[in-house]
């Protein structure tokens, strides 16, 4: 059985098709890309899966997690999953934390949502989870606000906060967009390390092929909420199908993208 299986997944808002009939299925620790320009319905995938969606968006089709079918789930039952079985790395962290809240009370945001922190382990689970990230001086770092730290930093105290009780699946919206060159090389190496430490499967939402290729063990290229092109990372960079696809690969090597010298495991 997979572990998260979408089936015909379609999303709309008042006559406005976006998403249609995405299906795709990913197994237990695998690492999967959704990739594609803006505005392609990815992020809304993503966002489908949690159940986060807006109130005025009509869905349609299959979302089985575990074998558990999200797509109408009562919240109640939703909030169980978030968080404990599905984390979630949002594009831009400075909206994702609470700037008036200590990283400390939110590093444990899961812990507490799930009954899973003992009395008088707060601060020491903290550190851990902020040590967990390399951020330096841990014990020193969650006694600040968001504000206090770099965007790099922050996005390292997100990743912890997602990975804070050992999820089977991480979905990351376009988690080094605002990061420069070498921060998102440290990025992407934190979550594809602590992915593999937990066996946790990654869904990586991207516009970016580079990204892609540098963690994925498959693609899922999609445009204008359709999915052209799947496979393995190398099969889509080496002998892409989709003339959408040849763009991307295209302008990937015109820029970062090498095959054959993945530094990620």
């Amino acid at each position: 059985m997979s572990l998260l299986k979408v089936t015909a997944l379609s999303i709309s808002f008042g006559d406005s098709r976006i998403v249609k009939d995405v299906s795709f299925e990913i197994s237990d620790g695998e690492r999967v890309c959704l990739i594609g320009e803006s505005g392609s319905g990815k992020s809304l995938t993503a966002t489908a899966i949690n159940g986060l969606l807006p109130r005025n968006a009509t869905v349609e089709g299959s979302i089985l997690f575990k074998g558990q079918e999200l797509i109408g789930m009562p919240e109640k039952h939703l909030r169980s999953i978030r968080g404990r079985e599905i984390g979630f790395v949002f594009q831009e962290p400075q909206t994702a934390l609470n700037p008036v809240i200590k990283i400390r009370q939110q590093l444990l945001t899961a812990s507490r949502v799930h009954n899973q922190l003992g009395d008088g382990s707060s601060k020491q689970r903290a550190a851990e989870l902020a040590r967990s990230v390399n951020l330096p001086n841990p014990e020193e770092i969650i006694e600040r606000y968001p504000h206090e730290l770099s965007g790099g930093q922050r996005q390292r105290i997100i990743i912890a906060m997602a990975m804070s009780l050992s999820p089977a699946l991480l979905i990351a919206d376009e988690p080094t967009t605002a990061l420069d060159a070498t921060v998102q090389k440290h990025i992407l190496e934190l979550m594809d390390d602590a992915t593999q430490r937990m066996n946790t499967a990654l869904l990586m939402i991207t516009h970016d092929m580079a990204v892609a290729y540098e963690i994925a063990d498959r693609l899922l290229v999609m445009r204008h909420g359709s999915i052209v092109e799947s496979g393995s990372s190398a099969d889509v960079l080496t002998k892409p199908q989709h003339e959408y696809t040849k763009q991307l690969v295209d302008a990937a090597r015109s820029t970062s993208l090498h095959v054959g010298e993945r530094s990620g495991g």
